[in-house]
């Protein structure tokens, strides 16, 4: 029986393409899906896993895409979990998908991105100010466990004042979880990348400021980008990311056995073929000092113990680990607050976490 606990599973298909989205996915390609969604199938059933593990997590690309009666003969195979998410775009949403999904998964994850119609387009988002309404409403309708929205910001010239309604707009809801992204144009994208001036990197700290300001009675910032009422953290996320084994099904799916990371093929058709999977292959020492580096992206960093319990074949002694920090922090004093027992970035340091990752990696 497999000793994965974690599931990732990737749904590569969108009615259309953001202009923003690095992730794997495909417009126009719904002739693909059954055959997909076979392969998905033989795939999960060939992994072996325990009849219940610890989270299912569905991405895409748009889960939701999927018609009611796809989505009937996907659930069934999937294991049961002690938390079990899926992705939602507002333009896919409709009573009858809602109630299959509230009756099968513990929380959905909505990607607004956007309330302005007009930063919408800018992002390419093609998706109406109705369909995000009546979206809204039905999600509040049944009641999921854990509710997240997706939002952006640090789009075009979208000021302070901008980014704070978007906040209200969010928090008008009974959300248990926010995730805020600032916007990078990444170089496999239609948003063409440009300059990041120092005024654009100063505005986009501000808005992170101003989001943990304007959520803080309800929600708790748990990660540089995630934020949370206490118990609605996002466990795959965090399984994830303290070193926990994952397994990645579907195309572009990425997996994790404590030593090595490999990727399946970025492409509908390879996966479909049962095309070899790409092996990221590092030393020991590298692949321990990278999920430690991972980490460091979360509030609460780590600590001796949460350290131990990472499932990594070869790890590195916790007091290596706290020497080295002490060699980083003389180099970046006001970044990083440790001790014997404990490590993690100071609110400021995670500001500048990808440095910090940089020394450690």
């Amino acid at each position: 029986m497999s000793s994965f606990r974690n599931l990732y599973i990737h749904i590569p298909f969108c009615r259309s393409k953001c202009d923003y989205c690095a992730f794997y996915s495909e417009a126009g390609r719904e002739d693909l899906i059954a055959a997909y969604l076979c392969r998905l199938k033989e795939d999960i059933v060939a992994a072996e896993l325990p009849d219940v593990i610890d989270t299912v997590y569905i991405g895409g690309g748009t889960p939701t895409l999927l018609s009611p009666q796809m989505l009937r003969e996907l659930i069934p195979i999937l294991p049961q979990a002690e938390e079990r998410t899926i992705e939602a775009n507002p333009e896919t949403l409709n009573p009858e998908k809602i109630s299959i999904l509230a009756d099968n998964f513990s929380r959905i994850s909505l990607g607004i991105q956007s309330f302005d119609p007009q930063l919408r387009r800018i992002l390419g988002r093609d998706c109406s100010q109705n369909a995000i309404e009546n979206a809204l409403k039905l999600i509040d309708h049944a009641q999921f466990r854990h509710w997240n929205i997706d939002l952006i910001y640090g789009i075009g010239t979208q000021t302070l004042s901008a980014w704070e309604w978007e906040l209200e707009q969010a928090m008008n809801w009974p959300i248990d979880h926010l995730s805020c992204y600032a916007l990078t144009r990444e170089e496999n994208t239609r948003l063409a990348p440009d300059a990041q001036t120092l005024d654009h990197e100063e505005r986009e700290a501000d808005m992170a400021e101003l989001t943990r300001e304007v959520i803080h009675r309800r929600l708790t910032q748990y990660e540089i980008s995630n934020y949370a009422c206490p118990g609605g953290e996002c466990r795959h996320n965090l399984n994830v990311w303290h070193g926990k084994r994952y397994l990645g099904i579907g195309a572009a799916a990425a997996s994790f056995d404590g030593k090595d990371r490999w990727n399946q093929a970025a492409d509908i058709e390879a996966y479909i073929n049962n095309c070899s999977a790409e092996i990221d292959i590092l030393a020991p020492g590298e692949r321990a000092r990278e999920v430690f580096a991972v980490n460091l992206r979360t509030v609460e960093g780590w600590n001796s113990s949460s350290w131990r319990e990472a499932e990594l074949a070869v790890s590195i002694d916790w007091t290596q680990m706290v020497e080295k920090i002490a060699i980083i922090a003389e180099k970046y004093p006001g970044l990083i607050d440790y001790g014997a027992d404990f490590i993690r970035l100071t609110q400021r340091g995670r500001d500048f976490w990808d440095i910090i990752a940089g020394e450690l990696i």
